[in-house]
């Protein structure tokens, strides 16, 4: 996973982990070739006006006034494109845990999945 995931034409940073079941991905990059539209409901007026439209830096998706937060966007391309649904991190912190909140919107994370008898046979 971790060598699909570098090697994706999104630009996707990942950052490898020593353990556990997720990898986490810096988004930075990526969200610069992830259409606008991803940001917003399909039911906004300009939805079909930003699909060919693109974000020239990561701290430009603050001047959107949108629905979605960057992880929350890349989640919602990755999903629709690929059939890949990575999981926002914004989410999980709440606005005094982080010095600047927009840290929490530059990540996402990609669960690595076990079958149940893989997890039964760590019993």
């Amino acid at each position: 996973m971790i060598e699909g995931l570098r090697k994706s034409k999104l630009g996707l940073k990942v950052i490898e982990p020593e353990g556990g079941h997720f990898v986490l991905v810096d988004i930075v990059d990526a969200i610069k070739k992830i259409p606008i539209s991803y940001f917003f409901d399909e039911n906004t007026p300009e939805y079909v006006d930003l699909n060919n439209k693109y974000l020239n830096s990561f701290e430009e998706w603050k001047t959107l006034k949108a629905k979605y937060k960057p992880d929350e966007a890349v989640c919602n391309y990755l999903t629709a494109v690929y059939g890949i649904t990575p999981i926002p991190c914004n989410p999980m912190f709440v606005e005094d845990q982080l010095e600047d909140q927009n840290d929490a919107c530059r990540f996402v994370r990609f669960a690595i999945c076990k079958k149940d008898e893989d997890i039964e046979r760590l019993h």
